[in-house]
């Protein structure tokens, strides 16, 4: 059994560009529940978490999955839900606010799937079985939602989902897909999926395409790295992290054609990199992990848009393995095996420019932020950079390419600027804002829920 009884500890992280620490939580659960050695969390607001997990119940022969949920960045968790059941179970998460949380859980005993979904922040919930029969899977970052309404599931099929969960079909063709282990979409059809086993070697991944909102697949790669991350900054750049068959070299995949083509970098004694996440389209982290050592968790971080990579924390005893950012407020999961322990690290990303001498710099490269807070109703800020005057063209559209609002379309000097968007006239669901000034390209996601 597993309990979480960690110390306090702050990691004070030298930088040029930011103030910014990480900073090693003590968690506190409610006694007597315990975490297993297999847990999912997801944050979906910088208080609002999620942690799904089952524990072995001791000295009885059975199960117990378990819900968290905290209302308080994860220094605090309550239990919402929980069940003694005689299977063990993993589990797979996605959230688009902090009352809506769905999550598929596959037995171990006889790989049947179900399906649970809350809308009230877990005061009810609805269950549905999602596969009768067996299939492949293990647990991972492998749903997305796109809005409330539609979703995708992927173990060794695709399962799409129209009604918010409440039922699920099938891929309509038999393409198999190896072990799906990150998804990441840049719109409503363009989506790259990253693999930690291929259909045709062994330790080898793949990486995946669909232009389709993923009913269709592509290979790009059919015998990369064993790949756990993936994360796009714009429909053309992107990155995905990984491993070698022995885990003990770090791999960064990077693409700036949408993945015609793929660049790679390795680091031989880094251990596995597990996962990537970019906060906007210049800095980004890594979290690391070696199985065979402790004390040996590390994190890394670019502030050029992935040009170069520096360690930013090491030492950690942890197994690191999942990187959230919500409401500019980033989260780190690890497993310290040593401990017996899970480990749960928080920053404060609002200020990665930094202010010397009390005089405020001008930004360094042109950069568009996410926008704060996301999801919204009905009002939302953007923050962008510019370095040297240039004209600015920014606009919103919604998932079928549509143009709903311009937001700005002027010539402005250097400096950093916001601007208020407000979705009041249009209905809840996904959009995206765009951003052409000087060099700059690039364009996030948004989601409006009323």
């Amino acid at each position: 059994m597993l309990r979480l009884n960690l110390v306090l500890a702050v990691l004070f992280i030298s930088s040029i560009v930011s103030a910014q620490t990480w900073v090693k939580l003590n968690p506190n659960f409610p006694k007597p529940d315990t975490v297993g050695r297999i847990a999912q969390i997801i944050f979906t607001s910088k208080n609002i978490g999620w942690l799904y997990t089952t524990y072995d119940n001791t000295p009885h022969i059975d199960f117990v999955k378990v819900l968290y949920k905290t209302t308080d960045g994860g220094h605090n968790w309550e239990t919402t839900k929980k069940e003694i059941t005689n299977r063990y179970s993993t589990f797979t998460m996605f959230s688009l606010d902090p009352n809506h949380l769905i999550t598929v859980d596959v037995n171990f005993f006889d790989s049947t799937f179900t399906s649970l979904r809350t809308l009230d922040g877990g005061e009810s919930w609805d269950s549905t079985l999602l596969a009768p029969q067996k299939h492949y899977y293990s647990g991972g970052d492998n749903i997305y939602f796109f809005d409330k309404d539609n979703g995708i599931f992927f173990n060794d099929n695709r399962w799409f989902t129209r009604d918010g969960g409440r039922s699920w079909e099938k891929g309509e063709d038999n393409f198999y897909l190896p072990y799906v282990s990150g998804v990441d979409f840049v719109d409503r059809n363009l989506g790259w999926i990253v693999c930690s086993y291929s259909n045709y070697a062994t330790d080898s991944g793949a990486i995946l395409v669909t232009a389709d909102g993923g009913k269709t697949w592509q290979y790009q790669d059919s015998l990369a790295m064993i790949l756990y991350g993936v994360d796009f900054i714009t429909p053309d750049k992107g990155f995905a992290v990984g491993t070698n068959w022995d885990h003990s070299t770090g791999f960064i995949y990077s693409t700036i054609d949408g993945g015609k083509t793929w660049q790679h970098e390795q680091f031989k004694d880094f251990g596995a990199f597990t996962d990537i996440k970019f906060l906007n389209d210049t800095a980004g982290w890594i979290t690391c992990a070696d199985p065979r050592k402790l004390n040996t968790g590390k994190i890394l971080r670019t502030t050029d848009g992935g040009k170069s990579w520096e360690i930013q924390a090491s030492g950690i005893s942890s197994q690191l393995k999942k990187i959230m950012i919500r409401d500019n407020t980033g989260f780190i999961f690890g497993d310290d095996y040593n401990l017996m322990t899970h480990t749960l690290l928080r920053a404060d990303l609002c200020k990665i420019t930094g202010v010397k001498d009390g005089q405020t710099e001008l930004p360094s490269d042109f950069c568009l932020s996410q926008n704060y807070p996301n999801p919204f109703n009905p009002t939302t800020t953007i923050n962008y950079s510019i370095p040297k005057a240039s004209f600015v063209e920014m606009k919103v559209f919604d998932m079928l390419g549509r143009q709903v609002q311009t937001l700005v379309n002027k010539e402005q000097i250097a400096g950093d600027y916001y601007i208020k968007f407000n979705g009041s006239s249009l209905p809840s669901g996904m959009y995206v804002y765009s951003i052409h000034a000087g060099e700059l390209r690039a364009s996030k996601k948004l989601i409006l829920i009323k």
